[in-house]
């Protein structure tokens, strides 16, 4: 067995945008809130991991049987 600790996969902020179907300015607000951990490999250069990206989704996902928020319908 290794001593060498296991590779978490990193995802670029266009990647975790593109997933989530959100802007890459939303996914650096999103982690500037806490919801997602950054990695800083350098000043224009951040990485996020995946799962914290599958984390998210997780936690944003309606129960079964929900259909989550509601909004009120509108008489035309």
């Amino acid at each position: 067995m290794s001593d060498t600790p296991a590779i978490r996969p990193l995802l670029t902020g266009a990647q975790v945008a593109e997933i989530l179907g959100y802007t890459p300015r939303q996914i650096r607000t999103l982690a500037a809130a806490g919801e997602l951990r950054r990695v800083v490999l350098g000043h224009r250069s951040t990485r996020y991991f995946a799962e914290d990206v599958e984390a998210y989704i997780e936690r944003r996902t309606a129960p079964r049987g929900e259909q989550g928020r509601t909004w009120p319908s509108v008489a035309p």
